[in-house]
């Protein structure tokens, strides 16, 4: 692990992979060059980095090997948040953070035990004429609220503020607007990226201060708050209401899509702070 100083303004830089470090170069499965080259620039730097994504580590480890990066990640977190994962330099060996699978273990039998099942009960109550309730196939965590084609736009705002109040009250389930469809994504709290960027900034003992944190879609919004990173950057092709959170905190946007993007606008906030 790079020795870190405060000569720098950041110590962790921690980025998202569709759509932020992914995208625009073939192929597909690897870190762009220039983007590997990027990292690289960080770590002589003394700037650790880490990735956020809903890749499953054991996919991510290989994605690494294949790209030109020669320095490795701090950490992998996966699955949105349900895996904390570290690889050897020779990137042959993965380890999943013990500590973390144990606490995520009990959220989701908690999760399936008693907030699902109030989940249902609020559902027919509330919403079950105006929304479907679907299970993602490949991510049986995430519960999708997505409007009928016949849902009036009032409609939709009203069920907003119903959930939004349910979700409240249960501190165990966490809600995000869909990024294409009138409706929500409901999952356990900790199924989020700014649960476990958190955990991983306890663990290496770095503040969200000295933290950049780099994303383009809605699952991304949870991390990209002041409180897990100071800074935070977006490429042009970032959902919009990314766009608008990224300039309300005093971001970047890149002018160039995925990470292109990333490069300029990480750039010019590590160049503005360093003065």
């Amino acid at each position: 692990m790079p020795n870190r100083t405060h000569n720098r303004p950041i110590d962790l830089f921690v980025f998202d992979l569709d759509g932020t470090a992914l995208g625009g170069y073939e192929p597909y499965d690897r870190l762009p060059d220039p983007f590997s080259q990027f990292l690289d620039d960080l770590s002589d730097r003394g700037i650790l980095w880490g990735i956020n994504s809903t890749w499953s580590p054991h996919l991510q480890m290989p994605m690494i090997a294949r790209s030109a990066v020669r320095s490795r990640p701090a950490f992998m977190i996966g699955r949105t948040g349900l895996m904390i994962a570290y690889v050897n330099a020779t990137l042959d060996t993965i380890t999943i953070d013990a500590e973390h699978h144990q606490r995520v273990e009990q959220a989701c039998q908690h999760f399936s035990e008693h907030a699902l099942p109030t989940l249902a009960r609020w559902y027919q109550t509330h919403a079950s004429d105006d929304f479907h309730w679907s299970t993602l196939r490949d991510e049986p965590l995430m519960q999708y609220l997505i409007a009928t084609g016949t849902t009036p736009r009032s409609r939709h705002g009203q069920l907003r503020e119903a959930l939004q109040h349910f979700i409240t009250q249960h501190e165990h389930l966490h809600a995000q607007d869909h990024s294409t469809q009138p409706g929500w994504i409901v999952t356990p709290v900790l199924m989020t990226k700014g649960a476990a960027l958190k955990t991983m900034q306890q663990k290496l003992g770095i503040e969200s201060a000295r933290t950049m944190v780099a994303g383009d879609e809605m699952n991304d919004l949870t991390m990209m708050q002041p409180t897990h990173g100071q800074y935070c950057v977006c490429p042009d092709n970032a959902h919009a209401t990314i766009k608008a959170h990224v300039q309300r905190y005093h971001g970047c946007i890149g002018d160039q899509p995925c990470s292109d993007g990333i490069i300029l606008a990480a750039r010019q906030l590590l160049s503005a702070a360093d003065g």
